[in-house]
């Protein structure tokens, strides 16, 4: 009996032994499953912040691409408002250079604009009810170009009044040019003859002619 209790001692050692081990093993895998909740519950905080950010990235990305077909319409809308303001400022150009020739060579009129065809009146129209900022734009766009036509007509003209005064002062000069030789008394009488009228060098001859006959008549009464 006493053999058996000594066995049944050793094996109850054993088994505290064991137990305690186990309790052991129980506490620390207790302290791993609390460590390993806390990093759970940390793990799940980033991760709700992760998906928050991607959700907002997601939604910033859909505005972006909602945004650049926006951009992408206005853009062919603009490339469509260059392109005719474009052929506007080349019929523009156009018209200024021929009214710079026609100014040049002394003509006041302007030239007639040339006249729209009925679909460019009908685009101009709507760009007109769809954009008020290119109406402005036309308008300024006309505005600048009248004031640089009146400039221009005003430097021309300016130019052209100057030079009209030097004209009639080359005329009066060209026209006391043949009157100085005939008034001047270094020419003699013979030459002046044909220039004037033929009564005079007539009236000249007979005075000279009557003086010489009154010579001898008074001579001849002085000698008796």
């Amino acid at each position: 009996m006493q053999t058996q209790l000594t066995l049944y001692s050793q094996k109850f050692d054993e088994f505290q032994t064991t137990l305690s081990k186990s309790n052991d093993i129980y506490v620390s895998f207790k302290q791993e499953m609390d460590k390993m909740t806390k990093k759970m519950k940390k793990l799940e905080k980033e991760s709700d912040v992760w998906k928050d950010r991607f959700e907002s990235c997601n939604k910033a990305l859909s505005d972006m691409v909602t945004e650049r077909a926006e951009k992408g319409k206005e853009f062919e809308l603009f490339v469509l408002k260059i392109s005719k303001l474009e052929t506007l400022c080349r019929s523009l150009q156009e018209e200024r250079k021929v009214l710079y020739d026609k100014i040049k060579d002394g003509a006041a009129e302007p030239p007639p604009r040339p006249a729209l065809t009925e679909p460019e009146l009908q685009e101009l129209q709507k760009l007109q009810e769809s954009d008020p900022v290119l109406t402005e734009d036309m308008a300024r766009l006309r505005a600048e170009q009248e004031k640089s036509e009146k400039e221009l007509m005003a430097s021309v003209f300016g130019r052209v009044n100057t030079d009209l005064p030097e004209k009639p002062a080359d005329k009066k000069v060209a026209h006391k040019e043949p009157v100085k030789p005939v008034q001047q008394e270094s020419v003699g009488p013979e030459e002046v003859v044909p220039a004037k009228k033929p009564e005079e060098p007539s009236n000249e001859a007979r005075p000279t002619a009557d003086q010489s006959e009154v010579a001898p008549v008074k001579s001849e009464p002085e000698a008796e």
